[in-house]
């Protein structure tokens, strides 16, 4: 835009010249006595004007637009489908699996999950059935219990939150086989484990796969409180956010830059805080069992791991007027967040995998060695 200004700039004074030209010979036709003299009759000329073609404006498939929906969050908002992480939860389609508790309180439980079912990726969500039939001799105080216990769990917000947090899971790793019907440009396709990586940096990115989708799941919570103003939405492991906000640590209602990203990077630590005290180590069989689809970097290639963390923390990031925007949150006031670090078993597993992929680039081995038999090997 900036070359077309200058040469309009240039050119300008060429249009004042040809106008002042003109004007002063239109000036002389009719004020001069060359006005007076006999004028030849002008012929008659026929003036061709080219037909203009007809232009229609580009036709936006709408139904691949609607795809979108449980195929790419941020692609949705891009394309103009949703305007909040809140629409996208309820817009985008799940599954549910139903369990029946019977008062097992030390039951493991997995409220939130992926499955693929007839080879699609779904989001299964858990609800909770309370049964107090099955409880043999169960005392009134029980069953109040196990009621309770289900009511918690199938609470409206509480599924919803984790809804968010497993769709970012969909959104950092689209199922790019179901996504190849949409037909739309631009659409991400690229898994934020596809980037160029060391091992190392590998196992980081399982980690900020999980701290990502936990900060969505506090997103979309944050825009049912710009809605109700409710702070005690914020529970369990988001209770501190609530706090926060009552105490007047942070202010989600204000608009000053300042105020926005001191709430930012607050978010932001707490979850890193969050995952390095405590939920990295429920992670390391995830993570060391992820690292045998790592694909090694070829000779010359650099590393992509900051690009992979833009493309994990990139948001969308409703503001107290109702507007919604993206925002990069792996950069907040010009700084890089401190990045997580690894526990001793899965930095052991990095060093394995990167020993496993210098193996068999050598030795071209058929099938590659695996991690678990370099262990065997004792080296």
């Amino acid at each position: 835009m900036t070359e077309v200004k200058d040469v309009l700039h240039k050119c300008k004074w060429w249009f004042c010249g040809a106008a002042i030209v003109g004007g002063s010979c239109l000036y002389l036709a009719h004020n001069s006595k060359f006005r007076s003299q006999p004028q030849p009759e002008p012929e008659k000329m026929e003036i061709f004007i080219p037909p203009v073609p007809q232009r229609t404006a580009p036709v936006e498939d709408l139904a691949d637009k609607e795809k979108l929906i449980g195929y790419s969050m941020v692609d949705a908002f891009k394309y103009g489908v949703i305007n909040s992480i809140s629409d996208y939860v309820d817009r985008a389609p799940h599954k549910t699996d139903t369990i029946k508790f019977a008062g097992e309180f030390n039951q493991v439980i997995t409220y939130g999950y992926h499955q693929k079912i007839n080879g699609k990726k779904y989001v299964v969500l858990s609800h909770i059935e309370p049964d107090t039939i099955s409880v043999a001799g169960a005392s009134s105080k029980l069953k109040k219990m196990i009621i309770s216990f289900a009511k918690y769990h199938n609470d409206s917000t509480k599924v919803k939150t984790i809804k968010a947090h497993e769709l970012w899971h969909q959104a950092s790793d689209p199922d790019v086989e179901n996504g190849t019907d949409i037909n739309l440009a631009n659409k991400s396709t690229r898994s934020i484990f596809d980037y160029n990586s060391t091992t190392e940096e590998f196992a980081k990115i399982c980690g900020h796969d999980e701290i990502s989708s936990r900060l969505n799941g506090l997103l979309y919570l944050r825009e049912q409180y710009l809605q109700n103003g409710n702070s005690r939405i914020f529970k369990d492991e988001y209770s501190f956010y609530g706090r926060a906000i009552r105490s007047g640590k942070i202010d989600p209602n204000s608009e000053n830059a300042a105020d926005v990203e001191n709430e930012r990077l607050f978010m932001f630590k707490s979850l890193i805080e969050q995952w390095e005290s405590k939920h990295k180590y429920n992670y390391e069989d995830y993570a060391i069992a992820k690292l045998e689809e790592h694909h090694p970097m070829d000779k010359g290639q650099t590393s992509e791991y900051d690009h992979a963390l833009d493309r994990a923390y990139t948001f969308i990031w409703k503001t107290p007027s109702g507007d919604s925007k993206l925002v990069n949150m792996n950069y907040i006031s010009g700084e890089i967040v401190p990045d997580i670090r690894l526990t001793d078993q899965v930095e052991e597993a990095a060093l394995y995998r990167q020993r496993v992929e210098e193996h068999n680039a050598l030795t071209k081995k058929e099938p590659a060695l695996s991690m678990q038999a370099l262990k065997n090997q004792g080296r």
